[in-house]
């Protein structure tokens, strides 16, 4: 006997056995049980979602000879000769080998008569949208009121090719793309099924790469049997699909964060020569930023895809700001790499824009330096250097704000603990302790994971001294990101007088009722 392959010997024989689309099986088993079927469904969704399945379901409880359920019995004649294609009462019609209007008027000509055996008669017309228009033209005036005894089940994957005139006569069910979650169930329990021996992480890989349609993964597990030589191991799953191994990826990255592009061209090379795909690259590697993205929002979050110690040593070195532009990166690049002289020449250009590119937190802040050991900084010393010996010195507050104002200025802080810093004001300082006082309005920077890494970036300029918040602020000091904004405020209406006192804008105003928009004012060269 020939094999037969898992998309068909594992089709569903009932609702029960569908796997998801749960809201469209709710109104068919309803309406079954409540015996108001409408005479023409309409089933729309991607491919393998299970369109032409839920029609056969349908076809079968309204055709048991138990009487019409949601529940078929599976073993009357026409429930088996469903299964096995053989029920004269169950017409399908391949709308795509059938587009003429001839094939649709001989069609509607045996409408009239009655069924043979079953209690319907059933016309399941798949890929419906093929049809010319003069046959939906024909199939109007029947689809909208055909007999008693005749039933219209149409498939499409793209309704959108199909008049109103025919959506409008139909119940609209619309299927939606199965879950990769979903999908692993069902591959799971079908290989236990079958004996076969698996690996979890490749049955995720088959989930997701077959894009939420179930018939595409149960044709990629006949694939990755094949190439693992009865068993579905996550080596040769990975070569079959030309997916990156998760360590490789996590070299990669690292290799972006410390800026080694030698390495980083070697690997990317030993991954193509591997066969990885570009596309299946930028793709994993967009999976990965989002997991560590969800990792600096929530560190006990976990990866179901990736290995979660190594992203959170990734998420603690890389700035949110960082994760943000380099997924945008790899979503761009990713429509841009066809037009690129070869795939490994444009990948290695993307890889080298993450590192030239250098995200701006805005106006105010100066951009985080992309290095992680920046070359040291040539300009002026810090008029108010902090002791390197304890002591009970609590220096003026002007002193010690413009010495926290430098300090901010001269350390290379990133990511979340850029602002934190910038918002805070120091109050007090006594016994090796600073004190900051925290805006109110950025409440929310402060948790004990973002001043542990302030403390920790700071520390070589700190001198051992500790770092201190409370959230009330004296009225009387002004935060680093304050200062700068009345200092911007005071250029630009600096800038504004110097508009206002020149003769032609004068002018303008005057004769040609010009009037000066302020937010295009720039405050810079005033001088």
């Amino acid at each position: 006997m020939s094999y037969q392959v898992l998309a068909r010997k594992w089709r569903p024989k009932s609702f029960q056995e569908t796997v998801g689309q749960t809201p469209v099986l709710q109104a068919l088993g309803h309406a079954l049980r409540e015996n108001r079927v409408h005479h023409a469904y309409l089933l729309t969704g991607t491919r393998g979602v299970g369109k032409t399945s839920i029609a056969r379901i349908l076809a079968k409880c309204l055709s048991c000879f138990q009487g019409i359920t949601d529940t078929p019995c599976g073993v009357c004649e026409a429930c088996v000769g469903i299964d096995q294609g053989r029920f004269l009462d169950l017409i399908e019609i391949d709308a795509a080998s059938r587009t003429k209007v001839e094939d649709t008027r001989d069609l509607l000509d045996n409408v009239q008569y009655a069924p043979s055996l079953g209690r319907f008669k059933i016309y399941l017309i798949d890929e419906v949208h093929m049809l010319s228009s003069h046959s939906f033209n024909a199939l109007l005036k029947t689809l909208e009121e055909p007999p008693e005894h005749v039933k219209f089940i149409l498939c499409t994957t793209d309704p959108q090719k199909l008049p109103v005139t025919v959506i409008s006569r139909c119940c609209h069910l619309a299927l939606k793309p199965l879950q990769p979650l979903e999908i692993t169930r069902q591959l799971e329990k079908i290989l236990t099924a079958e004996n076969i021996v698996f690996d979890p992480q490749a049955i995720a890989l088959l989930s997701e790469q077959a894009q939420g349609s179930l018939r595409d993964a149960l044709s990629l597990l006949d694939q990755a049997i094949s190439v693992g030589n009865g068993q579905v191991t996550v080596v040769s799953t990975r070569l079959m699909l030309g997916v990156a191994e998760n360590s490789a990826l996590i070299q990669l990255l690292q290799h972006l964060i410390h800026h080694r592009v030698t390495p980083l061209c070697e690997l990317l090379q030993t991954l193509l020569s591997q066969g990885i795909q570009g596309s299946s690259l930028l793709e994993t590697l967009a999976r990965m930023l989002t997991d560590i993205a969800h990792l600096h929002l929530d560190p006990t979050w976990q990866s179901t895809r990736f290995d979660t110690p190594s992203l959170q040593e990734i998420a603690q070195t890389l700035a949110p700001e960082h994760i943000q532009l380099w997924y945008q990166i790899a979503l761009l690049v990713q429509k841009d790499l066809d037009l690129a002289p070869d795939p490994q020449v444009g990948l290695e250009m993307a890889l080298m824009r993450m590192m030239a590119f250098v995200p701006v937190l805005g106006h105010a802040d100066k951009p985080a330096h992309p290095h992680p050991n920046p070359p040291p900084s040539r300009g002026r010393e810090p008029e108010h250097p902090l002791p390197t010996q304890k002591t009970s010195l609590t220096p003026p507050p002007s002193d010690l704000q413009a010495f926290w104002q430098d300090l901010t200025e001269r350390s290379t802080l990133s990511g979340m603990i850029r602002p934190l810093a910038r918002h805070s004001t120091p109050i007090h300082l006594s016994e090796e302790v600073l004190t900051l006082a925290l805006d109110p309005s950025h409440t929310h920077l402060l948790n004990p994971r973002f001043e542990a890494q302030l403390q920790e970036a700071l520390k070589p300029l700190l001198n051992g001294v500790l770092l201190k918040f409370q959230q009330t602020t004296p009225s009387s000091h002004q935060s680093p990101a304050a200062l700068a904004e009345q200092t911007r405020v005071a250029q630009h209406q600096a800038l504004k007088t110097q508009m206002l006192a020149d003769p032609v804008v004068q002018f303008a105003q005057e004769n040609l009722e010009a009037v000066i928009i302020e937010t295009s004012l720039e405050s810079k060269n005033l001088s």
